[in-house]
């Protein structure tokens, strides 16, 4: 609100206070500075030979060299946008992630999984379909693990 209200008062050459800012919605206040910051500092599209749209100069190279790409009809390679550490990272953690959902299985498959779980347990209430905090044993802790697992 603050940008907003800073925005305004350079614009209208009044206080921020005053009631022709006071009566405005925050919706109108947006609409009306976006308006502004696009019509100041507009992004191009421009026609490619091909007759592809293309954004130029974004500010951003690698930005523009995937429109360009983009605009040939390519698909660009996104990792570029990586480091080499960071996309071991990655795999890493897919890696991970596939590893505990039990082999790579879907998010339906591990849900199901954990219902047929609960169910063993007699955790599962079957009359709102979700975990019971009524019959739950005695000396076992579940968890809200998203891995199926069961336990914490």
């Amino acid at each position: 609100m603050e940008r907003l209200s800073l925005w305004w008062t350079k614009k209208y050459k009044l206080p921020y206070n005053h009631e022709l800012f006071q009566d405005r919605t925050i919706f109108d206040l947006l609409t009306e500075f976006y308006v502004d910051y696009y019509e100041n500092a507009p992004l191009e599209a421009y026609r490619n030979p091909d007759g592809h749209i293309q954004f130029k100069d974004t500010g951003d190279s690698l930005i523009d060299k995937w429109e360009e790409q983009i605009a040939r009809g390519q698909s660009p390679d996104l990792n570029e946008a990586f480091t080499a550490e960071q996309r071991e990272s990655l795999q890493r953690l897919r890696a991970r992630g596939k590893a505990r959902t039990r082999l790579g299985g879907s998010f339906k498959e591990v849900v199901e999984s954990m219902e047929r779980e609960a169910r063993r347990q007699g955790l599962h209430n079957v009359s709102t379909r979700g975990p019971s905090t009524i019959r739950r044993p005695v000396g076992r802790r579940v968890s809200r693990s998203n891995f199926g697992d069961g336990y914490s």
